[in-house]
């Protein structure tokens, strides 16, 4: 076991620091991750460099990793998720070209 990654995970819960996760800090916990989700949500800003939603390229939220960091090529935008699920979508339109194409190179992936 990886004794870091438990003891991060317990200071994130307990929010006072007392050493004590009590069930209200539990349960809010719980509740934040309930509404947590991922997406790949494309921007275009403005001239002014101002982003509001309606510069929202398009968005998608299947098959996305933990922790991503897209690569953008040849218009073009790849992602990989644990496991080493690759997915690509055209980077104008959103559309998926492929989803959860396996790399052979399985384990985790954060970038």
């Amino acid at each position: 076991m990886d004794t870091g990654s438990v003891r991060e995970r317990f200071t994130q819960v307990d929010l006072n620091k007392d050493g004590f996760v009590t069930a209200v800090q539990w349960k809010n916990m719980a509740e934040m991750f309930l509404k947590a989700g991922n997406a790949l949500i494309p921007l275009k800003p403005d001239r002014e460099g101002y982003i509001t939603t309606s510069h929202l390229a398009w968005r998608s939220t299947r098959s996305l990793p933990y922790v991503a960091s897209p690569i953008y090529y040849s218009n073009q935008v790849y992602t990989v998720k644990n496991g080493g699920l690759a997915s690509a979508y055209d980077s104008t339109t959103g559309n998926v070209l492929f989803q959860d194409e396996r790399l052979n190179a399985a384990g985790d992936y954060l970038a």
